[in-house]
Order: structure tokens, then C-alpha cells, then sequence
């Protein structure tokens, strides 16, 4: 990347070199000259007597005559129009006709001596055009790595939870119809019976062997009780 930059900097720093080097065009110019000869009978002549430029021409006469001459406008405002001296042969005078016109003008030493510059508007110069940067080289784009791309998440559906099972209606116990109670029929009247009263038998005591029995073995038990009790002592 930094020497394609580096490659594009030089050869647009090369196009401006070379526009840089173009030879700037200068100011039109047009030429007129005094001369001796050739003047019709006068002894001196502006050639050519009429010379049609542009705006912006410079305009310069140049003297072959031995005489002093001037080139002075006719009725032009100060610094309007050519206003100089030509010392003799060899010298110049130069003046620039910034305004579309016709311009007269003499020579004040010598009044025949006269001569016209015609002044049109200038054409519009094309544009010069700009140097074209030379194109950058092509820079190699990175090749994009594929990225897989992400897999959606599984969709776990959720059942809806069902809605509650409403219990069935009991329907309320179907009201029984309450017999009303049958009077009883009334039991017939049995006579009393006469139970006879049997005379209670007088209870019968133990027999007599076994009183003595028991009563002697009480006897026995108590003095054994006794015995012990004395010799615990």
C-alpha cells in the first residue's frame, strides 16, 4: 500500500513539472516602421499605414528613417492611446491597445505623416486545461475469508401449558322425599304373668377341714416371717 502511495505521489509531482515547464504563451504583438522610401512623394511614411490586432496587442514601431520622429494619437486621452519619440534609425516605441477601437495617430514632427491601428475585441482564449492526474495503480483488495455464518438457534417450541380442567358440577343430591312416619300400631295388652317367688337358699359355708387348713399355714408363714426378722437384726 505505502509504495503504491509513494508510485502515485511521484507521477503526479512529475505532471506538475511538466505543466510547470510549458512555455507561458506572451501578448500578441503587431510591427510598424518609419521609413523614407516608398511614400507616395512624401519624404517619410509610416508602413503599414492601417494595422488591425486584437485587444491586448502590442503594438511597436521601429524607425529606418534618419529623421526624428513621434508617434502621437490623434485624440486620445493621456495614456488612451500611443504617445512616443523615435530618435532615428534603429530606435522604437511600443504600446499596447488594451480597447476595442480605431485609433489614429501622426507623426508631430512631420503632420503628413499619419496612420491608423484598428483594435477588435479578442476572442475568448480556450482554457488551458488542467494536467490530468495520472490514475492510481489498482490496489489489491484483501480477499475476504468466508465466514460461516451463524446458525440460528434451534427453536424449542413450549407447548401452551392446558388450561385447567374445570371440575365437572356435582350436581346437588336430587332431594329425597321424606316418608312421613307411619304410627305404629298399638301393641295389644299381654296380661302379667305371675312369676312365684322361690325362697334364696342360705349360702354354704367352706367346709371345716379346710378352715383349719388354711389357718394353720398362715400361722406357719407368720412365724417364719418373725424368725427372719430377728436374725436380720
Amino acid at each position: 500500500m505505502t509504495r503504491a502511495l509513494t508510485l502515485a505521489a511521484l507521477l503526479a509531482a512529475a505532471a506538475l513539472a511538466s505543466a510547470g515547464s510549458r512555455p507561458v504563451s506572451a501578448a500578441p504583438t503587431a510591427a510598424a516602421t518609419v521609413v523614407d522610401t516608398g511614400c507616395g512623394g512624401n519624404a517619410h511614411c509610416f508602413t503599414p499605414r492601417t494595422l488591425t490586432v486584437t485587444a491586448g496587442t502590442t503594438v511597436v514601431w521601429t524607425s529606418d528613417s534618419s529623421a526624428p520622429h513621434t508617434v502621437t494619437c490623434d485624440s486620445c486621452a493621456t495614456g488612451g492611446g500611443p504617445n512616443g519619440d523615435l530618435g532615428g534609425s534603429g530606435s522604437t516605441y511600443s504600446f499596447t491597445f488594451a480597447g476595442a477601437g480605431t485609433y489614429t495617430y501622426h507623426c508631430a514632427i512631420h503632420p503628413y505623416m499619419t496612420g491608423s491601428v484598428v483594435v477588435t475585441a479578442s476572442a475568448t482564449a480556450a482554457p488551458t486545461p488542467a494536467p490530468t492526474r495520472p490514475p492510481a495503480p489498482p490496489t489489491a483488495r484483501p480477499t475476504a475469508v468466508p465466514t460461516a455464518a451463524p446458525r440460528p438457534p434451534a427453536h424449542v417450541s413450549t407447548a401452551a401449558p392446558a388450561p385447567p380442567t374445570a371440575a365437572p358440577a356435582t350436581a346437588p343430591p336430587a332431594a329425597s322425599p321424606v316418608a312421613e312416619p307411619t304410627p305404629p300400631a298399638p301393641a295389644p295388652t299381654a296380661a302379667p304373668a305371675v312369676t312365684p317367688v322361690t325362697p334364696a337358699a342360705a349360702p354354704a359355708g367352706p367346709p371345716l377341714p379346710v378352715v383349719v387348713l388354711s389357718v394353720g399355714i398362715v400361722g406357719v408363714l407368720a412365724a417364719g416371717v418373725s424368725l427372719l426378722r430377728r436374725s436380720r437384726r
